[in-house]
C-alpha cells in the first residue's frame, strides 16, 4: 500500500519487517527495489533486481526492473540484451515483443526485427494487417541495405517482398517502377505503379509511372494520367496528376476542370499555386498569377508525411520519426494547418474565387 501511495520512507520500513517475518526473499525483493526506487536509490534497486535473476520466479521481474532502468538511462544496447532475455523467458508476452522489437528497428537490426514481427503475428500479438504494412517497410529497409552492398537481385527481390505486403506503400512502389524501367520491363513498372495508385494515390508516383509509360511530353504525361484517374477517380491526387498534365499539355480547359473538382470549397496551397500557373499560362495574367500565389500563402498546408504519434510533418519519408523514434510512424496527409494573420482571413479581393478566375 505505501508503494501504491508513494510513501517511499513508509514502504522501506515496511519492508525490512516484512522480510524479517516472512524469510521468504522473492515474496518482499521486488517491493524492495521499488521501495528503493521511490527513495531515489536506483543502485540499490538495481541490486535487488539483480539479485531476482537468481530464482527463477522472480527472473523475468528483475529483468523487467532493469530493463526500465536502462531505457531511462538511454542505453538501448543494455535494454536490448535484456529484452532478448527476456524474449526467451516469456516469448507470447505482448511487453516484451513490442519492446523488442522497437529496441532492434532503433538499432537497424532489420532481420531481426523481422523474425520478431513473424512471431508476433503468429502468435496474434500483432494484427495481421498491422504486420504486413510493418512487413512492408522492414523489406523496403533491407532492400535498401542490400543496394548498397551492390547486391541488386537481392535488392530488387526486398523490393517486390515489400510491394506485395503492401501496394501502398510509396517509397516502395516508387524504387521498384524505377528499377523495373531502368531494366526495360516498362510494363511491370506501370502495373506496379498503377496498383499502388489504387491503394494510396501519391504525387512522388507520378515521375515513375511517366518514366515507365514513356512519356515524353505534356500529351504523353496527359494520356498517362488519365489512365491512373480511371484507377482512382475520386481522390484529389488523381485529379491533380491530369491538371499537372494538362496544363504542360497546354489543355486549359481541362487543367481548369480538373483543379475545380480538386479544389473544392477549401483549395490546398498546391492547388493555388496550380491556378496560379494557370493563370500566367492561359492568359499572361500576372495579376491574377500573384493573386493565387497570395492565397496559396495563406491556404492548407500541402499534404506531408505526418507522423501518427507526435505530429512531426516531413517532406521525406523515414523509417523512424526523427522527433520521437516511432517506427513506420508517418502517412501522407495535411499536417496541422497554422492559423495565418492571428487568425484573421484575408482581403475578399485578394481571394479570387475559380469561377471568376475562370471568366477571366
Amino acid at each position: 500500500v505505501a508503494v501504491a501511495a508513494g510513501d517511499g520512507v513508509e514502504a522501506g520500513q515496511q519492508v525490512k519487517r516484512a522480510d524479517v517475518l516472512l524469510d521468504d526473499p522473492p515474496l518482499t525483493m521486488l517491493l524492495a527495489a521499488q521501495s528503493a526506487q521511490l527513495n531515489g536509490d536506483e543502485r540499490a534497486a538495481g541490486k535487488f533486481f539483480n539479485a531476482m535473476l537468481e530464482r527463477p520466479e522472480t527472473e523475468f521481474l528483475g529483468l523487467r526492473g532493469l530493463f526500465a532502468q536502462a531505457i531511462k538511462k538511454d542505453n538501448r544496447s543494455e535494454a536490448l540484451k535484456l529484452a532478448r532475455r527476456a524474449h526467451d523467458l516469456k516469448p507470447k508476452s505482448e511487453w516484451v515483443a513490442t519492446n523488442l522489437f522497437d529496441l532492434q528497428t532503433h538499432a537497424g537490426q532489420w532481420s531481426d526485427a523481422v523474425a520478431t514481427l513473424d512471431e508476433s503475428v503468429k502468435k496474434r500479438l500483432v494484427r495481421a494487417a498491422d504486420g504486413r504494412r510493418r512487413k512492408a517497410v522492414l523489406c523496403y529497409q533491407l532492400s535498401l541495405e542490400a543496394a548498397d552492398r551492390g547486391e541488386s537481385a537481392e535488392s530488387l527481390k526486398r523490393l517486390r517482398k515489400a510491394h506485395g505486403e503492401d501496394p501502398g506503400f510509396v517509397p516502395a512502389a516508387s524504387r521498384l517502377a524505377r528499377l523495373l524501367a531502368e531494366a526495360g520491363k516498362v510494363r511491370k513498372a506501370c502495373g506496379v505503379i498503377e496498383k499502388a495508385w489504387s491503394n494510396q494515390p501519391h504525387p512522388a508516383l507520378l515521375e515513375p509511372y511517366w518514366t515507365a509509360s514513356r512519356a515524353e511530353d505534356g500529351m504523353g504525361k496527359m494520356v498517362a494520367a488519365q489512365r491512373l484517374e480511371k484507377i482512382n477517380p475520386d481522390h484529389v491526387e488523381s485529379h491533380l496528376a491530369v491538371a499537372q498534365a494538362a496544363v504542360e499539355a497546354q489543355l486549359w480547359g481541362e487543367a481548369r476542370k480538373h483543379l475545380e473538382v480538386a479544389a473544392g470549397d477549401d483549395p490546398t496551397a498546391r492547388v493555388c499555386r496550380l491556378m496560379a500557373q494557370l493563370e500566367e499560362a492561359e492568359h499572361g495574367d500576372h495579376e491574377g498569377a500573384r493573386q493565387w500565389l497570395l492565397r496559396a500563402s495563406l491556404a492548407d498546408p500541402d499534404p506531408a508525411w505526418v507522423c501518427g504519434h507526435c505530429g512531426n510533418a516531413s517532406a521525406e519519408w523515414s523509417v523512424l520519426c526523427g522527433n520521437c523514434d516511432s517506427f513506420a510512424s508517418f502517412s501522407w496527409r495535411t499536417p496541422p494547418h497554422v492559423v495565418s494573420l492571428a487568425g484573421q482571413e484575408a482581403p475578399k479581393a485578394l481571394l479570387p474565387a475559380i469561377d471568376e478566375a475562370d471568366t477571366g
